[in-house]
């Protein structure tokens, strides 16, 4: 019920997933061991529950209603089908972190899905992902904004995500507000949910799509201005919607922290990963003081004639940080670190290749890269 007292609908069944993915996000960040241990057995019976009740035909695909809905529709959803595989790979990594046995079943149970669901999801005529299942198992190609989530989970193959993704930004993104709640012949000037830029951000960001991410953080900042509550996220630009909401602004902040600048924690192992990006029209960022478990962390990049610049700086911490930095490049470019040329590693990540350097890093010292 929202607070102008509109009922917006009985539920989503995503929702269930969703809370167990948002589970592991949350101990990934705080590395809280007491609340991963409370949580899990929990996430476990909400999974095991929606999949008894929710999936009548047993096909490994739940049914109800969705974020996303118009007449025609079948009862599977992807925003369901995509969540119910975080939540399976989530349940996956809270076991390994707990040492329950459970892992091996989850990611199997992950794997199979992944499989299953590449093969009945898309469509090679359209190419592109269909947004729900009838009872036949026949498709619907609905062209809503949800066709972003295999890419949001990992659920899409690499080859599957670059075309929908090409498909994405040329069709379903506008350059006044972003990206549409639903594909049409003209979208020229369509309104839009600021958290469909949001969302898009983290995976354009994700795909090494700088300029593409970029573009739709700047846009969704321009929610702030919107005639509502000055300097609040209203759910939709322009105006229209009765609602602010937290799904606006959050992923928001994490498109900035784990999209642009690319963190990816592990707290209760004291490492973190990094991808930062690098949007043409952007020359410089400082992120400060982000909190990681026991740990805090600044970035601070900035390109200039000589190339790019980026400094981690490990500002707070119980230990030694172990870090891995990463950043797209072809394999003939080099990588300084802290004034001295260094062996990186050449890796393919998700279509994009990149160069890996790994290496740790004290309480209150630095690391410089250069590139």
């Amino acid at each position: 019920m929202a607070s102008n007292g509109r009922l917006l609908g009985w539920n989503h069944i995503q929702e269930t997933p969703q809370l167990v993915h948002a589970c592991w996000k949350h101990f990934q960040w705080t590395g809280d061991m007491s609340f991963l241990k409370r949580a899990y057995p929990v996430c476990k019976e909400s999974v095991a529950h929606v999949v008894a009740t929710a999936d009548r035909d047993k096909d490994g695909y739940l049914e109800g209603p969705g974020l996303m809905e118009q007449s025609g529709m079948g009862p599977e959803r992807i925003a369901s089908a995509c969540y119910l595989y975080a939540a399976y790979e989530s349940l996956a990594e809270m076991a390994r972190a707990l040492g329950e046995s459970g892992a091996p079943e989850y990611r199997q149970r992950a794997a199979e899905f992944r499989k299953n669901f590449n093969h009945d999801w898309w469509n090679e005529e359209a190419q592109m992902w269909a947004c729900s299942l009838r009872d036949d198992e026949t498709q619907t190609m609905d062209d809503f904004w949800a066709v972003c989530f295999p890419q949001e989970v990992g659920l899409a193959t690499d080859n599957k995500a670059k075309i929908a993704l090409a498909r994405i930004e040329n069709e379903w993104v506008n350059d006044q507000w972003g990206f549409v709640a639903q594909r049409k012949a003209n979208i020229a000037k369509a309104g839009v949910g600021v958290v469909h830029n949001n969302v898009l951000a983290q995976i354009a960001f994700r795909y090494g799509k700088a300029d593409l991410g970029w573009k739709l953080i700047k846009l969704s900042s321009k929610a702030l201005l919107e005639a509502r509550m000055l300097g609040a996220f209203d759910e939709t630009m322009p105006g229209g919607g009765g609602l602010m909401q937290l799904w606006s602004f959050g992923p928001y902040l994490e498109a900035i922290v784990s999209g642009l600048v690319g963190i990816q924690p592990n707290a209760s192992k004291h490492t973190l990963e990094l991808y930062p990006q690098f949007p043409t029209d952007l020359d410089h960022y400082d992120l400060r003081d982000v909190t990681v478990g026991e740990h805090k962390i600044s970035a601070h990049w900035k390109r200039d004639d000589g190339g790019n610049r980026f400094v981690l700086t490990h500002t707070e911490g119980s230990a030694d940080l172990q870090v891995t930095f990463r950043v797209a490049m072809d394999e003939n470019t080099p990588v300084g670190l802290n004034g001295k040329s260094v062996d990186a590693e050449v890796q393919a990540l998700r279509g994009v290749m990149t160069k890996v350097v790994k290496t740790s890093l004290r309480s209150g010292t630095s690391l410089a890269f250069r590139f």
